[in-house]
């Protein structure tokens, strides 16, 4: 093979990988980076705002829930969320320091 049809045949690749992700939407959903996730003693002691049947927790500036996988949180926080952490201020912290 001489090196105009490797390159030309990279290059019908890369459309071809690019068009399939963008028509599954693979790209929007691969994100790297890290998720503090809240501790156990931070969500015995947090009341939880219920959000589509399950309690979630604002901590460190996010909305986190528990699903069947695990932790999971909302990249956007959800309107209803948005207004209750505003309207009401944030979830009571009802941690005890015992001595």
């Amino acid at each position: 093979m001489n090196s105009k049809s490797i390159w030309l045949k990279a290059a019908a690749l890369s459309v071809i990988v690019s068009a399939t992700t963008a028509a599954t939407g693979c790209a929007a959903e691969i994100i790297a980076e890290p998720a503090y996730y809240p501790p156990p003693a931070f969500v015995a002691s947090t009341a939880p705002v219920y959000f589509e049947g399950r309690p979630a927790y604002w901590y460190n500036g996010r909305w986190y829930f528990r699903s069947a996988g695990g932790w999971g949180y909302y990249r956007s926080e959800p309107r209803y969320l948005y207004e209750q952490r505003t309207i009401y201020g944030p979830p009571v912290h009802a941690y005890v320091h015992v001595h």
